[in-house]
């Protein structure tokens, strides 16, 4: 498909009218999708013996379209004028593509912690709901623990299932422990990410007090530095989201990469150096202090 005709079906399958959209934001859609479709190409024609053998491929597939659906996010909220929400999912986005390299880089023991992790969080978060639930006044205590109790049957369904898995994951062998979102970031030697990029596109999700202290320093030094003050503003949500999809296309990178899909990790790789370059021109419209 041409550019054209892909901007204008991304914009007609997400209800948005992409006339209006900046070059940054065309350009991230055109990769992203450009990236989406070359993985689903190659996915679709890796050899039957691998698609049969590898334990972990149809895991990895699934989480990389769940990576898809995060970046198409972010790119859909600055499409419709919401840059504050394309920043919360384009931290989503972000966290999503480190998790999913960090996977890539040992696949059956990193997937298997992956769910393990998962099962031993949500048990915990359900005995502390218990405790919490015996707590309460009736009628809301005996509907909280009926509710706790469906979610415990969920619960042991799941690990009747993680642990079917995990037994051919990693035949004789325990999961090892999921690391902490910085450590994942050190996995993939991005610590610096973790501690600069991601720790912003942390302050809309956690309501930070920093856009609350520029917009008063804005307010007090006078109209020119607030216009500069939020021209910084919206570039900066520009370059989170660009950073996102760049992050997008690096997870298909390495996706292609891992399974010798030559032509998609080609097309990644073009898109990924896009984005670099859309960086790159953001970041001079990034710098605004008061006098």
């Amino acid at each position: 498909m041409t550019s054209q005709t892909v901007i204008e079906a991304f914009a007609g399958s997400h209800a948005f009218d992409a006339s209006a959209l900046g070059q940054e934001e065309l350009e991230a859609i055109q990769c992203a999708v450009d990236c989406h479709n070359a993985i689903n190409l190659g996915y679709a024609r890796l050899p039957a013996a691998v698609l049969a053998e590898d334990l972990s491929v149809g895991f990895i597939w699934q989480l990389y379209e769940r990576c898809t659906e995060r970046a198409f996010g972010a790119l859909v909220a600055m499409a419709t004028s919401c840059p504050a929400s394309s920043e919360i999912v384009s931290r989503a986005t972000l966290e999503a593509t480190v998790s999913f390299r960090y996977i890539l880089r040992d696949r059956n023991a990193h997937l298997a912690s992956f769910l393990q992790d998962h099962l031993e969080q949500a048990r915990r978060q359900e005995r502390l709901w218990r405790q919490t639930a015996e707590r309460l006044k009736e009628p809301d205590r005996t509907e909280h623990l009926a509710s706790c109790e469906y979610r415990r049957q969920g619960l042991q369904a799941m690990a009747s299932w993680v642990d079917a898995v995990n037994s051919q994951l990693l035949p004789g062998s325990k999961a090892g422990p999921w690391p902490a979102i910085s450590g994942r970031f050190e996995a993939i030697c991005e610590a610096d990410s973790y501690r600069t990029l991601y720790a912003r596109m942390c302050a809309e999700p956690h309501l930070d007090a920093e856009e609350t202290i520029r917009h008063f320093i804005g307010l007090s030094s006078g109209p020119q530095i607030l216009e500069r003050m939020a021209i910084e503003t919206i570039m900066f949500s520009r370059l989170l989201l660009v950073e996102a999809v760049r992050a997008y296309t690096q997870a298909g990178i390495e996706f292609a990469t891992e399974y010798h899909m030559g032509p998609s990790a080609s097309v990644c790789v073009a898109a990924e150096l896009t984005m670099r370059r859309l960086a790159a021109g953001l970041v001079e419209h990034i710098g605004a202090t008061p006098d």
